[in-house]
């Protein structure tokens, strides 16, 4: 694994502690964010990249910086 996509793994792994904490499925957060499920869902397992106007939406949604997100702790998710 390229160091490029272990980054992105490691804020989508984020992105789906966080959605499941709040009790949410992809698509209901998908519909929040305005964006197709399947994007979603593709942010969650690394496989395509966040922009970073969603990833300012998904930060604002949750009260968290963007820091929190593209840090390196995964431990730190919820």
């Amino acid at each position: 694994m390229n160091e490029q996509h272990s980054i992105y793994a490691s804020i989508g792994y984020k992105l789906a502690e966080h959605r499941k904490h709040n009790e949410l499925s992809q698509g209901q957060f998908a519909d929040i964010l305005q964006i197709p499920r399947r994007t979603y869902g593709n942010y969650e397992l690394g496989i395509r990249k966040i922009p970073l106007d969603i990833l300012l939406k998904i930060a604002d949604y949750y009260k968290l910086p963007v820091s929190h997100f593209v840090s390196g702790n995964v431990s730190e998710a919820v």
